[in-house]
């Protein structure tokens, strides 16, 4: 990689640490719920989906499995159900720490 790629990569994340913390701020310190916290991992997994390599994994791009999670937070956030919670676990869990270990674009 070149040096303008490491930079505009460096400017990235700290942009997205940013946004990551105002929305730690706004939402996790701003109220009392625990759903909260899901809300702030779904931005943050949405804000990092572009470093993860984009490969199938668990039958599902990056993306798809970035969508996958959104709406299994949504769906909690409605129904409150004990099994999607659990969903929401495997999926990060599956599709995203063991993504992360097979590899992940650094700056």
């Amino acid at each position: 990689m070149n040096r303008i790629t490491h930079i505009k990569r460096f400017f990235i994340s700290i942009r997205n640490w940013i946004l990551f913390s105002c929305s730690l701020r706004k939402e996790i310190f701003g109220g009392s719920s625990p759903e909260l916290i899901l809300k702030v991992m779904m931005n943050l997994v949405a804000l990092e989906t572009p470093y993860y390599k984009n490969v199938i994994y668990c039958g599902r791009s990056v993306e798809k499995s970035k969508e996958l999670l959104q709406a299994l937070i949504t769906s909690y956030l409605e129904t409150k159900s004990e099994v999607t919670l659990n969903q929401i676990l495997e999926v990060l869990k599956e599709e995203f720490i063991r993504r992360e270990e097979h590899g992940r674009k650094q700056f």
